[in-house]
């Protein structure tokens, strides 16, 4: 069973986007030095140079690149899920965090030292401008030159890093699937690829540490795949190379089957719904549930299962079952990474017909359940982004499914505080809301509730990554944290402190 990783073309796209983003740095750090030349100005004077395209890398590069990490993650695992899934669902995990802080952090480093080297040449092309007793027009136009000097080596380490990125997020992407598999190294074949990487195409190893040796062995280094952030720099610079793996077919059908929502029959159903029944049906007897869940059977609505939580979906037919594997790998990455409250439920039905609002919900604490219902349109293939008013919704409503845009958007309402689980979120969360008006769209504004809705879907489908001011603000508030690199730490809990009733001297 074979899922492919990224491909050459998309490696060199990403490669030039960011060598034009990492050139504009450049540019920018030497159009801020040069504008307060002086002729009393020396080689070292150029050290705001580092300065500017050290932010540079903080505020533009570094975003860029986690944005890359995220989705060569994302769409691997798409690839994972368009081949293996032949049940409703299976629960494929996200990689670690720690692995892109890591990459990410030895990334930011490599970035700056380019830095480095843009000024030495900005140096040496001052000193022999001042040597040459040139006028200070003169010598901004020779430092702005460097840009052209730095050219070839900041190409080469954009793609060098870009790449790298895709190809850590393809293949962490791939070993916390946790299938069993083997893995090959692809090459590409010209006159430009090195000899040992030539050597290196079509090794094979094992996907996964369990199974046995993982690594290549590349120019007498053991990598575990292309850009391994252990492997010295000459066997990574300008690197390539992209993986193929080949899973165990048996072991991924047992993984689907052991991660699959369970469908209900019609007593399992009935049994379910007499155990966790709310406060409303207790009176109801067993006949009168069976027959409430035939009818549902008879519209043709199927229900499945997993732990407390159920989904209740039109049959899938040809034209929407690759949406319905899109639908439960969310809800499943939503119950991992954003649960619920503690003893709430949550209950999804998709195919909601006649006078049902496309978008509704209803949630009380005190039955502990949330109920979401989504339009079965947004099951049908002809939604796309446009979908959503680009005035009416947050900006990742424009880039995302609609079905997983508005199932994530519902979900933020069954993380709300205002509904009575918390006073200090209650207040915390309109002072942020109110505060946060202009960045909002027209959804956003209705009210407080939608508003935190809208900034948690914002800030979920972007991995935290956002630069909505209001999803960061209440990612700061709440202390939501997925990708924790970029992204300002939660504020602390607020305490409530009243001076104990003791004498000055024992206080």
């Amino acid at each position: 069973m074979r899922v492919h990783g990224p491909s050459r073309e998309h490696l060199d796209a990403e490669g030039e986007a960011f060598a034009e983003l990492v050139m504009r740095g450049v540019e920018q750090a030497l159009r801020v030095t040069v504008k307060d030349l002086k002729a009393t100005w020396t080689g070292d004077d150029l050290a705001v140079i580092t300065r500017v395209f050290d932010r540079f890398t903080v505020t533009d590069l570094l975003p860029f690149l986690a944005a890359s990490y995220l989705e060569a993650q994302t769409a691997q695992r798409e690839r994972l899920l368009g081949t293996v899934l032949t049940a409703a669902t299976m629960a494929v995990p996200a990689p670690a965090t720690s692995l892109a802080e890591e990459y990410l952090a030895t990334a930011s480093n490599r970035l700056k030292g380019f830095g480095s080297v843009v000024w030495e040449d900005a140096r040496k092309e001052l000193l022999t401008g001042m040597e040459k007793g040139e006028s200070i027009p003169q010598l901004r136009k020779r430092v702005m030159q460097v840009t052209g000097v730095s050219k070839a080596r900041g190409t080469m380490i954009a793609r060098t890093e870009v790449i790298g990125a895709q190809n850590r997020g393809s293949l962490n992407s791939m070993t916390a699937a946790g299938m069993p598999g083997e893995k090959s190294w692809l090459s590409t074949r010209d006159h430009l690829t090195r000899e040992t990487h030539r050597n290196a195409h079509g090794q094979i190893r094992k996907l996964l540490v369990s199974q046995g040796d993982t690594h290549f062995t590349v120019g007498g280094v053991s990598m575990d795949g292309p850009h391994d952030p252990s492997a010295p720099p000459r066997e990574t610079i300008n690197c390539r190379c992209t993986l193929i793996y080949e899973l165990d077919e048996q072991a991924a059908t047992q993984a689907v089957e052991d991660g699959a929502w369970e469908e209900l029959d019609e007593d399992a159903a009935v049994r379910r719904w007499m155990q966790n029944a709310p406060s409303t049906m207790k009176g109801y007897n067993d006949s009168t549930l069976r027959y409430l869940i035939q009818e549902e059977q008879r519209k043709g609505l199927v229900t499945y299962a997993k732990g407390d939580h159920t989904v209740k979906i039109m049959k899938p037919g040809p034209l929407v079952k690759a949406k319905v594997k899109r639908l439960f790998a969310t809800v499943d990455e939503l119950l991992r990474d954003a649960p619920p409250h503690p003893g709430r439920k949550v209950d999804i039905l998709v195919g909601a017909t006649g006078s049902t609002k496309r978008y509704r919900i209803f949630g009380t604490t005190a039955l502990g359940s949330h109920e979401i219902v989504i339009d079965r349109g947004l099951l049908m293939k002809n939604q796309g982004p446009d979908y959503f008013s680009p005035v009416g919704f947050m900006p990742a409503a424009r880039t995302t499914d609609p079905l997983v845009y508005t199932l994530t958007h519902e979900w933020g309402h069954a993380l709300t505080p205002l509904d009575g689980i918390s006073l200090t979120g209650n207040r915390a969360m309109r002072r942020v809301w109110r505060n946060n008006d202009f960045a909002f769209g027209k959804y956003g504004r209705s009210s407080v509730h939608e508003g935190y809705a809208e900034a948690f879907a914002e800030w979920y489908l972007t991995r935290g990554l956002t630069t909505n001011a209001a999803a960061k603000a209440y990612a700061r508030e709440f202390g939501w944290r997925l990708l924790r690199w970029l992204s300002a730490p939660p504020r602390p809990a607020r305490r409530s402190w009243t001076r104990p009733n003791c004498p000055p001297s024992n206080c």
